[in-house]
């Protein structure tokens, strides 16, 4: 349930990386750029419980990613990697990517021109989940 939530969240964010031109390295994309979130969808979340339980688990959580690290505001950081991958690969079932297209949708977000996976360098430097 929260790695469903998870993935939206990141989802939001790495897609926001997709607005500036695509001549631009990646690097530069990922130069100084902060984390907005989190959006939880409803169909997600069972109970407005298992809602707050991700909103705390992610409030005051800003993350930063500046001069090749991630930074997340008093947990951890971390050298990243990230390499641009198609919704399909990512989800692996259209009607998902359907899913995730029509919510995202609704931020504006479009994640028809791929999404961003962002891994750490070094697993032994990985936070704990769900960063």
């Amino acid at each position: 349930m929260y790695k469903s939530t998870v993935v939206i969240i990141f989802t939001l964010f790495l897609n926001c990386m997709n607005a500036f031109a695509s001549e631009v390295s990646l690097e530069e994309k990922f130069k100084d750029v902060k984390w907005k979130g989190p959006y939880i969808s409803d169909s997600i979340m069972n109970s407005d419980d298992d809602r707050k339980k991700v909103e705390e688990l992610f409030s005051g959580k800003d993350i930063l990613f500046s001069n090749g690290y991630v930074y997340i505001k008093d947990t951890c950081q971390y050298e990243y990697a990230a390499k641009k991958i198609t919704p399909i690969s990512y989800w692996m079932s259209e009607k998902t990517v359907e899913f995730y297209r029509l919510f995202l949708s609704e931020y504006v977000i479009n994640i028809d021109k791929g999404l961003y996976e962002v891994s750490t360098l070094n697993p032994e430097d990985a936070c704990g989940y769900p960063f």
